[in-house]
């Protein structure tokens, strides 16, 4: 790929051509099926009709019109298909918008609707949603169909993970378009048969940046044939988490309030905070001396539950007291909730003092400035589909444990990558305090810990210099 005048020209391969043939194939193909899926499938099967009128949304949202209609062009489109995604690429949108440019935010999945409108909302005038048209995907704006190519306004397209539809495909590839991969990723594909080689081969050789998920993944990418010129490591949501973890104290401020006396009473180093967790997890407390520390006021532990809806609640609680059952103890359990009142709260840290126990967190949006306080932090959903995110302890300076289910985790090998021994995995839940104990009153190097974080969240600008989106 080459320049002039700072206006990108692309060249393909032979094989790059081919494969952009067959994209074009597959839309004109999906243009095709479009009365097929919308207007037949549509309205014989529920789920199909409810992702068309979550697309068709787009013809009546005011925060979804073209920057076209008002004869302006965005600086920056970005595509994300979910919640996991919009905050890994939220620090570059900010960015953009900080500066007063005008910015497109495409997303594919239905779970990210609120906090995109709420975005919209903030910056309005300033930053338009479009839902992705999966199913009502058409060649121009007609029929209910919709063109994202003449939504768009963008000259650059960043695009985050894996959303490799043809459009955007398509799109990226056009001349004087800067496409950019952010959180790329080849993990569980490092053995990949000849097609596939070839069809990862052709989409990512489409990018003119690349920002790799870890340094492994730059490896492979490198192996796949990607020009390491076009390739750098770099994680955006890490930005974001260390914004939240220091600005933890103005955030929880009347939490750290009411949990003050407790934690006067604990050390950091004494501190255990379990989050994201579910209720086969609780097998942790299944070890007589574990519950023993808890009861007798020597260990201090926190349960965030991954859902706060009332079975999942019954299920944790009940988890927790079958297993202090079985060892006869007698383990108190609490529930801290932000909507109870002063004296309420007062009550129930009074009682804890009294009388040790566990306390359940059931408030939410709060875990992330919540590892700040605890030294150890127990990441939960490692023994069932996936971990959730290490990342967020990892800067909050916690030592971090999981379950051995890391396999889909891009933030579990990028931590790793700075400190092969910053995560420590528990294959199995009964052995934990065994392997927690000679670490209890450990804690991170902090400054060591804080000299990291900080050289990697200043070299932000030099990455966006790198993907050549500057203004």
């Amino acid at each position: 790929m080459v320049t002039k005048r700072n206006r990108l020209v692309k060249v393909f391969s032979m094989e790059n051509k081919l494969f952009i043939i067959f994209q074009v194939a597959l839309n004109i193909i999906r243009g095709l099926l479009y009365p097929l899926t919308v207007e037949v499938l549509g309205n014989l099967i529920p789920a199909v009709r409810r992702r068309k009128l979550f697309e068709l949304l787009n013809k009546v949202d005011p925060l979804s019109k073209s920057f076209y209609c008002e004869n302006k062009v965005a600086a920056v489109a970005f595509e994300v298909s979910s919640e996991g995604e919009l905050e890994q690429v939220r620090p570059l949108i900010n960015n953009y918008l900080k500066k007063g440019d005008l910015v497109e935010l495409i997303y594919s999945s239905e779970s990210v609707e609120k906090k995109c409108q709420s975005m919209a909302v903030q910056w309005k005038g300033m930053l338009r949603i479009y839902r992705l048209p999966i199913l009502t995907f058409f060649f121009f704006d007609l029929f209910s169909g919709q063109s994202l190519s003449s939504w768009m306004t963008a000259r650059r397209l960043v695009l985050c993970r894996y959303d490799f539809f043809p459009e955007l495909l398509l799109l990226g590839k056009r001349d004087h378009t800067r496409f950019v991969l952010v959180n790329a990723s080849l993990k569980n594909k490092e053995s990949m048969n000849p097609l596939r080689n070839f069809i990862f081969r052709n989409i990512f050789s489409l990018f003119d940046s690349i920002i790799c998920a870890s340094g492994r993944d730059l490896e492979l990418f490198t192996k796949m044939g990607i020009d390491p010129n076009h390739l750098v490591v770099f994680d955006f949501r890490l930005i974001q988490i260390e914004k939240r973890v220091s600005s933890s104290d103005a955030t929880l401020s009347k939490i750290l309030t009411d949990f003050a006396p407790i934690f006067d009473k604990y050390p950091a180093a004494k501190r255990l905070i379990m989050g994201s967790a579910w209720p086969n997890e609780m097998e942790v407390f299944s070890d007589s001396e574990f519950i023993s520390k808890i009861v007798l006021g020597d260990l201090f532990v926190a349960v965030t539950p991954h859902k706060l809806d009332e079975k999942h609640m019954n299920s944790l609680t009940n988890s927790i007291e079958e297993i202090s059952d079985k060892f006869s103890a007698n383990l108190p359990i609490y529930i801290y909730r932000s909507t109870l009142s002063v004296e309420q709260k007062r009550d129930l840290i009074a009682d804890f003092i009294e009388r040790p126990g566990i306390i359940i967190v059931a408030t939410p949006g709060i875990l992330c400035e919540l590892y700040n306080y605890f030294g150890h932090s127990y990441v939960g959903g490692g023994h069932g589909r996936s971990i959730h995110s290490v990342l967020e302890p990892f800067i909050a300076n916690s030592m971090v444990y999981c379950g051995p289910k890391t396999h889909r985790s891009t933030e579990f090998d990028f931590v790793k990558s700075f400190d092969d021994n910053s995560v420590t995995v528990i294959k199995e839940l009964s052995s934990f305090y065994k392997i927690f104990r000679p670490k209890l009153n450990q804690i991170n190097d902090e400054i060591k810990h804080g000299e990291f974080i900080h050289s990697y969240t200043s070299k932000f600008e030099k990455v966006v210099t790198f993907l050549h989106l500057g203004t």
